[in-house]
């Protein structure tokens, strides 16, 4: 059986030619999870392996009159999401589909492991 990363990975190599790449992990937990969103902001679908970021909890802020997920520091919150494995091209493009509240920081999952976050910092 092969796992959620491996076809990720394998799914980046189809796409981006078999090199050697590098693979940034991104914890996603409004938007971006859903087909739709991940297509706009990287040009493909990514299958996501469930995770939780320790110290944050989440919340929503209005962006053109609409309500927006965030996630905002909170000693002992836990939030549910996803870990994308996502290339440095990808993530640049994620940078610049993203809106100007968020700030991409890394954060901490449950299991200890860092990587990147659209996080909202007042």
């Amino acid at each position: 059986m092969t796992s959620v990363r491996a076809e990720a990975e394998k799914n980046i190599r189809s796409v981006m030619g078999n090199k050697k790449l590098k693979i940034e992990k991104l914890f996603v937990y409004g938007t971006l999870r859903h087909p739709r969103f991940q297509k706009e902001a990287f040009g493909r679908s990514i299958v996501g392996e469930p995770a939780v970021a320790k110290d944050y909890k989440r919340s929503s802020r209005l962006v053109r009159k609409e309500p927006y997920p965030v996630i905002i520091r909170h000693s002992g919150g836990r939030v549910r999401g996803s870990v994308l494995s996502v290339t440095p091209l990808e993530l640049a493009r994620a940078d610049r589909y993203e809106d100007p509240m968020y700030t991409r920081r890394k954060v901490t999952l449950a299991g200890g492991v860092s990587v990147w976050a659209y996080v909202y910092e007042n």
